[in-house]
């Protein structure tokens, strides 16, 4: 059996889970959730996919509680912009 420790995006997620900044948050949330769906770009099994399937879960749910779309918590400090800038570097630099 996989140990949860080791997954590869698991850092990130507990980095969103775990921030207490909500400067912050909204990056964070966006860093997890594009470094899940990197993960799933690969064969992964079962154990793991309920893993992935679960952080994502929490994380729409937490930037549901936390974060509204257009508030300025959310754009604050161009946060959106790099948080495109980031997930199109994850999801589309496959190098």
């Amino acid at each position: 059996m996989s140990n949860p420790g080791t997954y590869s995006w698991q850092q990130t997620y507990l980095a969103a889970v775990l921030e207490t900044d909500n400067d912050l948050m909204p990056l964070r949330i966006y860093e997890a959730l594009a470094a899940t769906e990197q993960r799933l770009l690969s064969p992964i099994d079962a154990i793991e996919q309920k893993a992935v399937d679960d952080a994502q879960t929490g994380l729409l749910t937490l930037k549901a509680e936390r974060i509204a779309e257009g508030s300025t918590l959310f754009m604050k400090d161009n946060c959106q912009k790099r948080l495109i800038n980031f997930y199109t570097a994850v999801v589309f630099d496959q190098s």
